[in-house]
């Protein structure tokens, strides 16, 4: 059995085109490896990796192979539950339309997803690929939903010629460029049939393409000037700005230096008054002891004192050379 199904549609720059081509032997492995897979209770997606191997079609189209033959009668292949929907063609425009709005009102293309997927992961990561491989390999289709969009005065983001919320550069679209030999050529003959001077009309259009190319490079000369003085007015201002950080921070510098000798200053001024507190205390207490040898003697009777004359003096001359010695300290 060889089957090969072609089409080509368009809508609005739409288009979809489908090309099989699939050999009898290859449907006959995609058969055998769907049915060993049925009885193995493994996943469609190891039968269409393993098929790939060995045919070198890529996965994806093995899988689309698949499930259009599914929906035909008597291909032979097991009917599984199917888990992949293809897009329609309405649908695929409204996502794209809802996507490039929601990016215009500031939301991500994984937010806006997965928003319309109702939070389902699976939905998001479905409507997310289309929308980025229809962005890439279908401009017609983008453009001509934003020029929808466009016309109806609806807010949208343009991926070709805008940055995406994550800084993503613009894809890259080249148009095709249109052939000027043809083009002049094709000028030129309805000029002599219509006996116009082409001459003329040549040195004309190469004197006002001259004029634009000068205009050009004086404006950009004039941009240059503009760009260079505003660097230059910017390196002034940074210099300043370098100079000024500069001189507050040798400021600060200073006076944390002065806070450190303060600080340092005063803890040597405490340790010193403790000092001399300790030392008074001392001289205090030798003071008073004196005094105690003192009036115990005075405070004795006569006979007493005589007796006692030789003690007293001996503890007061003790008591005076503590007294000196701490005063001394």
């Amino acid at each position: 059995m060889s089957q090969t199904i072609t089409g080509n549609e368009k809508e609005n720059g739409f288009e979809i085109r489908v090309r099989t081509g699939w050999k009898e032997e290859e449907t006959e492995l995609l058969l055998n490896e769907v049915k060993k897979a049925e009885e193995k209770k493994l996943p469609l997606k190891a039968v269409f990796s393993k098929v790939a191997d060995e045919t070198g079609r890529k996965p994806n189209s093995i899988r689309n192979y698949y499930y259009m033959k599914v929906k035909e009668d008597g291909s032979g292949l097991p009917k599984r539950t199917v888990s992949f929907t293809p897009f329609g063609k309405a649908e695929i425009r409204k996502l794209i339309a809802d996507v490039l709005k929601a990016q215009g009102d500031g939301e991500s293309v994984r937010s806006c997803t997965l928003r319309l997927g109702s939070g389902d992961r699976h939905k998001m990561l479905r409507f997310q690929n289309k929308y980025r491989s229809t962005v890439k390999s279908n401009h017609n289709l983008v453009q001509s939903v934003m020029d929808e969009l466009s016309s109806n005065n609806e807010k949208y983001f343009n991926p070709y010629t805008e940055k995406t919320l994550r800084g993503r550069k613009p894809l890259k679209y080249v148009l095709k460029q249109p052939d000027i030999v043809e083009m002049v050529g094709s000028t030129v003959k309805s000029l002599n049939e219509t006996g116009q001077d082409v001459e003329g009309f040549l040195r004309g259009l190469m004197n006002i393409a001259k004029l634009a190319s000068q205009n050009r490079i004086y404006n950009e000369a004039e941009s240059n000037n503009v760009l260079q003085n505003e660097i230059a007015i910017l390196s002034i201002r940074l210099e300043e700005r370098e100079r000024a950080l500069n001189e507050h921070y040798n400021e600060i510098t200073s006076l944390k230096l002065e806070n450190d000798l303060l600080l340092r200053r005063q803890k040597e001024l405490l340790t010193e008054n403790e000092k001399e507190r300790q030392k008074l205390l001392r001289v205090t207490y030798m003071y008073n002891q004196l005094i105690k040898v003192n009036r115990d003697f005075l405070e004795l009777n006569g006979l007493n004192k005589v007796s006692v004359l030789s003690e007293y003096i001996t503890e007061l001359t003790r008591r005076m050379n503590e007294y000196e010695k701490q005063a001394a300290e």
